[in-house]
C-alpha cells in the first residue's frame, strides 16, 4: 500500500430525521401544560424543585400519532444500526418525558442508564439551540489541536429544529448547553428504549430471555 489510509474504528451512531406532519394544536397544549410538571433538577444542576412530580410514562396514553412517528424511526434505527439476527426481538420506549428549559437554563453532561436507545424530539427551539455530545475515548495526553477535525474533537453539537427527531446509543455523554439568544422556553420529549426477547445462545453460555 503506497497511500495513506485512515480508517474509521467503531463509529458512533447518530439518527437525525425531521417529522413532515406538525403537532397539532391539542397536542401542543397537552405538552405545554404537562410541561411544567416535567422538572429535572438533578440534570439543571438545581434541588429546589425536586419535590414536584413529572410523568415519565406520557407516551403511554398521549400523542400516539406522535408516538407512532418515534417507534417507526427507531425499528429504522435498529434495522440499519443493528441489525439483529433474531427478528423477534421487541425494542419499546421504556420511559418517556417533558423538557422544559427556561431562558438561561441547560442540562449537564449526562448519559441515560439501563437503556439500550434514546432519543429526543423537539417540539419547540430557537435558532441556535444544539444537542452536544462528547468524546468517550479515554484521553492519556490531551494534545490541543490547531484545527479541529472528526478525529481530534473532543464534543460535536448538532443544531435542533422543531420537529426533529435525534436518536443515539444511550451510553453517549451529552448536554443541552445554554443558548444566549433564547427568549423564549425551549421544549422537547425525550425517551428511552429497552429490548425485549431471547438475546446470546445456549451453547455460548450466554443465553438471556428478558
Amino acid at each position: 500500500m503506497n497511500k495513506e489510509e485512515i480508517v474509521p474504528v467503531f463509529p458512533t451512531p447518530v439518527y437525525i430525521i425531521k417529522r413532515e406532519v406538525e403537532l397539532s394544536t391539542s397536542d401542543m397544549e397537552y405538552i405545554k401544560i404537562e410541561g411544567e410538571k416535567c422538572l429535572l433538577p438533578l440534570l439543571k444542576g438545581t434541588m429546589e424543585d425536586k419535590g414536584k412530580a413529572y410523568d415519565t410514562h406520557f407516551f403511554d396514553t398521549k400523542l400516539p400519532s406522535l408516538k407512532e412517528f418515534i417507534e417507526q424511526n427507531i425499528a429504522t434505527y435498529v434495522n440499519k444500526v443493528i441489525t439483529p439476527k433474531n427478528k423477534e426481538l421487541d425494542f419499546y420506549i421504556t420511559q418517556s418525558w417533558i423538557n422544559v428549559l427556561k431562558p438561561g437554563e441547560g442540562f449537564k453532561e449526562h448519559y441515560h442508564a439501563n437503556s439500550l436507545i434514546s432519543g429526543v424530539f423537539y417540539v419547540s427551539v430557537t435558532k441556535g439551540d444544539a444537542l452536544t455530545f462528547y468524546d468517550q475515548n479515554i484521553r492519556t495526553i490531551d494534545i490541543e489541536a490547531e484545527k479541529s477535525n472528526s478525529w481530534n474533537y473532543k464534543q460535536i453539537y448538532f443544531e435542533v429544529e422543531n420537529n426533529a427527531l435525534i436518536l443515539f446509543p444511550s451510553r453517549m455523554m451529552h448536554a443541552t448547553k445554554t443558548n444566549p439568544e433564547r427568549t423564549a422556553d425551549r421544549i422537547s420529549i425525550a425517551f428511552n428504549v429497552f429490548v425485549k426477547g431471547k438475546l446470546g445462545k445456549n451453547d455460548l453460555l450466554d443465553e438471556l430471555t428478558i
